[in-house]
């Protein structure tokens, strides 16, 4: 990009800042995405990211714009791939208006294209599909400073704090319904998500924000000074949300949670030691004896939340833990681990090129499902909506064309990094978070619930802008 190309205006970056809050914020508090007839309205605020790229465009009079769209051009091709397929289904409902259920009949659908096998639910899913590659363009494109991605990594972190506040209230208080209004799936329901494990892959991301920007603090008082009296210290404010939301995740009683708060800790302790004896403490511009009691309490009530957590959930966890070892002791294990990649492997090898179509794995399965889920007889007695691991899920929808589209884009900015030094070594915490995100997807489904796409969408923009460098200057458009 040239040097003197004009930023976007103070409007665009709000507008875009919003649309990405309120996707995030819509999402999560609509059970995670789950609450019936709310992925419409998901997807059409995913959608709502054109405008401030439309506006970016406008601004720059389209300085640039063939560059930008050659090297989204895997993503353009992902998504008329995405729409031939709906529009070329293997099914269609039935015209009966005396049932009140939806009969489907074979079709034959056009060979050597796309296809889908459910077109109403192709349908939602493209819908919030698109808009998650939209909304990921838009805070990649047009957040540039880094105060202003700082600013949107702070809005995550915030609402991430306040859901995990409340998933531990009602954790403590055993409170059936959530916010008085949802009734909650016990005991697998932390806050407004009703199924633990989307909210330890939701956490994993508002704790990796959260840590990003109380990194950034942390790095603006070592470079300004830290012993200046009256100075607001926001870095102890970031670092105890961090630990709260940290905390939120063994909470939920997830034993994936227990596995993934225990690698954050394990991959970012020792740089956080490192860091704060580097910077003497977080705590330094306060008195000596001050300094220490603060210190203490603040490590003291940590444990004590700690210690209350593990034993609120402690007879599940130890159960499932127990069960576990049993399995693993008998040669057995969960069958979602060995059964569904199994079954997606036939699947794949079925329709290598153009896949099922997205959102098709649900109904696939029914022909494709092993032993483990079928009755003697060879009827289902188990349906899996999902395939409980996303990379071997997205390669059955998309095919090997569509996989491949879909991860160039984000591969290329991952190489872009290490060919170019980091502008911002806060991203690491933030590139992270998201590598814990797409560890869990090869044995859950994260990206399952719209609310884990849309946070991971907006997360990967920020964190490959702040890797790949937000402008300094106002006037320039890269460094």
């Amino acid at each position: 990009m040239h040097q003197h190309s004009p930023s976007p205006s103070g409007i665009t970056v709000k507008l875009a800042t919003g649309q990405a809050v309120a996707l995030i914020v819509f999402s999560s508090w609509a059970l995670g995405g789950r609450y019936p007839g709310s992925s419409f309205y998901i997807g059409s605020i995913a959608w709502l990211g054109l405008i401030p790229l439309i506006r970016y465009w406008y601004e720059r009079e389209g300085h640039g714009f063939k560059k930008w769209a050659l090297c989204l051009s895997p993503w353009l091709l992902l998504i008329t791939q995405l729409v031939v397929g709906y529009l070329n289904p293997m099914r269609k409902p039935q015209n009966n208006t005396e049932s009140a259920f939806v009969v489907w009949d074979s079709i034959e659908p056009i060979a050597g294209i796309p296809v889908c096998f459910n077109p109403i639910r192709t349908q939602e899913y493209i819908w919030i599909f698109i808009g998650a590659l939209i909304t990921a363009t838009s805070v990649f494109t047009i957040i540039q400073q880094k105060k202003q991605v700082i600013t949107l990594l702070s809005l995550i972190g915030i609402n991430g704090v306040i859901l995990a506040v409340i998933g531990a209230w009602f954790k403590i208080t055993h409170n059936p319904e959530v916010l008085g209004m949802f009734e909650a799936v016990n005991p697998r329901f932390y806050s407004s998500f009703r199924y633990y494990n989307h909210w330890v892959a939701f956490a994993l991301l508002s704790l990796g924000s959260a840590v990003t920007v109380a990194d950034n603090y942390i790095q603006h008082y070592n470079r300004t000074g830290w012993n200046v009296r009256g100075r607001q210290r926001w870095d102890i404010v970031w670092v105890t949300i961090a630990a709260i939301i940290w905390v939120s995740i063994p909470l939920s009683g997830s034993r994936s949670g227990m596995i993934f708060s225990a690698l954050f800790i394990f991959g970012s302790g020792a740089y956080l030691v490192f860091a704060y004896r580097r910077r003497t403490s977080i705590f330094s511009h306060l008195e000596r004896q001050t300094r220490k009691a603060l210190g203490i309490s603040l490590l003291a009530f940590l444990a004590i939340f700690s210690f209350v957590g593990f034993a609120l959930v402690w007879d599940n966890l130890n159960y499932r833990l127990e069960k576990t070892k049993e399995e693993i002791g008998q040669g057995r294990i969960d069958q979602r681990f060995y059964a569904s990649p199994r079954d997606c492997w036939k699947m794949v090898k079925d329709r290598p090129v153009w896949g099922w179509g997205l959102g098709s794995y649900a109904y696939v399965f029914y022909q494709y499902a092993g032993p483990e889920y079928r009755h003697p007889l060879g009827k289902i007695v188990k349906r899996n909506e999902y395939a409980h691991n996303d990379w071997m899920q997205y390669w059955v929808e998309l095919g090997t064309v569509g996989y491949v589209l879909f991860l160039s884009v984000p591969v290329g900015i991952i190489v872009l990094t290490f060919r170019r030094p980091r502008k911002s070594p806060e991203s690491y915490w933030l590139a992270f978070s998201i590598g814990l995100f797409l560890s869990f997807a090869s044995f859950d489904f994260p990206f399952g619930p719209s609310a884990g796409i849309a946070l991971f969408a907006v997360c990967f923009g920020a964190c490959a802008r702040l890797s790949l460098g937000p402008s300094k200057e106002k006037t320039s458009y890269y460094d």
